[in-house]
């Protein structure tokens, strides 16, 4: 899974590689691979967006003309209620820069610090502590997932593992749904009969339920 950003707008080429600079070094920050998990996306290139994942949009707002594959781009961001971040030079002319349909969002003046801090939180990357859970099918990969839950603890993850995040006396399925409300990421351990697994099955429904980004660890042999 790759985060996207969608930078549109009349004024995206005064600000958009100033933006794209400060996020490359946040993710670099973060301990993420950019050319694996990050990429910048114009109107030009709205087949290549996933609409399932966490795409988020900034609004480059100015006086110069709006090209209408932006507006439609746009307008689909607010019909599916992804976020979208309209950027100004100034608010005192916000109305005047921005769409119609932006008007009722509050915008921000250009800031790429502020502005990239917003995106990453828009990606839920931004906590002190990121939280991550494990989904697999123990018959096949608990030895895995032990180890994997292991080095994310290690990395300053909170990892969750249904083996050792659960304490005795619980509901086991309410503390795990409970639980996947709460995190920024699910890894999905992608073994031969993983699907096959009605908690695994569930988890990754849920996870879609609530747009959670997913990330999918294949198996040797395994497509």
């Amino acid at each position: 899974m790759k985060y996207q950003l969608i930078t549109v707008g009349p004024l995206i080429h005064e600000y958009a590689d100033s933006l794209e600079t400060e996020l490359l070094r946040d993710f670099e920050e973060l301990g993420l691979d950019n050319n694996r998990y990050f990429e910048i996306l114009g109107s030009s290139h709205a087949d290549q967006i996933n609409w399932d994942g966490t795409p988020v949009m900034v609004w480059f707002g100015g006086s110069g003309q709006e090209e209408d594959k932006d507006i439609e781009l746009l307008n689909s961001f607010l019909e599916f209620n992804h976020p979208v971040f309209p950027v100004v030079k100034n608010l005192k002319k916000y109305a005047d820069n921005v769409p119609p349909t932006l008007h009722k969002i509050n915008g921000i003046e250009w800031d790429e610090a502020r502005l990239a801090a917003d995106i990453l939180r828009a990606f839920r990357l931004s906590r002190k502590q990121r939280q991550a859970f494990i989904s697999y099918r123990r018959t096949e990969t608990r030895a895995v997932a032990v180890q994997l839950f292991a080095e994310l603890s290690l990395h300053g993850y909170r990892a969750f593992l249904d083996t050792a995040s659960v304490e005795s006396g619980v509901d086991f399925q309410e503390a795990l749904w409970g639980r996947m409300a709460d995190v920024d990421l699910l890894i999905f351990l992608d073994s031969p009969n993983a699907l096959t697994s009605r908690w695994v099955y569930e988890e990754l429904a849920r996870a879609h339920n609530l747009g959670l980004g997913v990330l999918q660890l294949v198996w040797p042999n395994h497509s």
